[in-house]
């Protein structure tokens, strides 16, 4: 079972970064700067299925299918975030990435 209070902090951060990214667009004298702790930011199966509103098991079949680039240690999976946000953007344009 996952930890509650990590689910509740995980969306928070969530909320936060979509707040920020509205109060960078509203106000068009600050470039957006990429957080550099964002780009560095992990996702494990679970976390990622949080993330892009999908379940677990279609994490699974999008690692299975080579969606996203992933990391393995073990039997431990990662995703990095920057990495599956080039990859969904890759895919909304129709391009091809290789991994």
């Amino acid at each position: 079972m996952e930890n509650p209070f990590l689910l509740i902090e995980q969306r928070l951060e969530a909320i936060e970064q979509s707040l920020n990214h509205l109060l960078s667009t509203v106000n068009t004298n600050s470039p957006v700067v990429p957080d550099p702790v964002e780009e560095k930011q992990k996702f494990s199966i679970s976390e990622l299925s949080i993330y892009l509103k999908v379940s677990k098991s279609t994490i699974h079949r999008y690692k299975n299918n080579r969606m996203f680039p992933f990391y393995q240690a073990g039997r431990t999976v990662f995703f990095k975030k920057n990495e599956v946000d080039k990859a969904l953007l890759a895919f909304k344009t129709g391009k091809t990435i290789k991994y």
